[in-house]
Formats: structure tokens, sequence, C-alpha cells
């Protein structure tokens, strides 16, 4: 049974306005789990969303340093390489099979 997962993400060579259209479409898809989770912690009076809230700002900080990075590309006509690689590592494998 396999421990890890290794992927490539994102790997390639893309014009300024497309590499913004893939880094902010997977940005606000990271977005949006944390941003319902906030809302159900809402909806169920629950009161511990720090950690979503912190993750949604830092990645709303990430997605406005990107817009500035691929506009100032955009700018000067040049081609992004982005190179971005997912690491899964089971840590826990007795909790998974208590779900099962």
């Amino acid at each position: 049974m396999e421990t890890k997962l290794e992927l490539d993400l994102i790997r390639g060579t893309y014009s300024a306005s497309w590499a913004l259209e893939i880094l902010s479409t997977l940005l606000n898809d990271k977005i949006i789990p944390h941003q319902r989770r906030l809302f159900a912690y809402e909806e169920r009076g629950e009161h511990d969303a720090s950690n979503s809230l912190q993750r949604i700002a830092e990645l709303q900080a990430d997605l406005a340093r990107v817009r500035a990075f691929l506009a100032q590309a955009q700018r000067e006509d040049v081609e992004i390489t982005i190179e971005s690689q997912v690491k899964a590592v089971k840590v826990n494998e007795r909790r998974a099979s208590k779900r099962a």
C-alpha cells in the first residue's frame, strides 16, 4: 500500500494572462472550502473558525501578490513558467481505517 503521493499539478510556460487565470482559479478554489466551513461554523453557532479565517486571509494575500506579479509580467510582455508539485503523505493510517 502506498503511503505517499506525488504529482505535478502545474508544469509549463504560459502567457501572463493564462498564468493569471490558472493561478487565480487555483487560489479561489482553495478559498471556497474555507468560506463554506466558516459559513457552517456561523450557522451552527460555533466559534472556532480562527483557522479558516486565517487561511482565507493568507490565500487572499497570495492572490493579490499573484495579480500584481502577473500584471507586471503582462506589461513587460513576458511568459511565465510555473512549477507546482503536490506531495501527500499518510500520517495516521489507523484513523483512515476507522472511517471505513
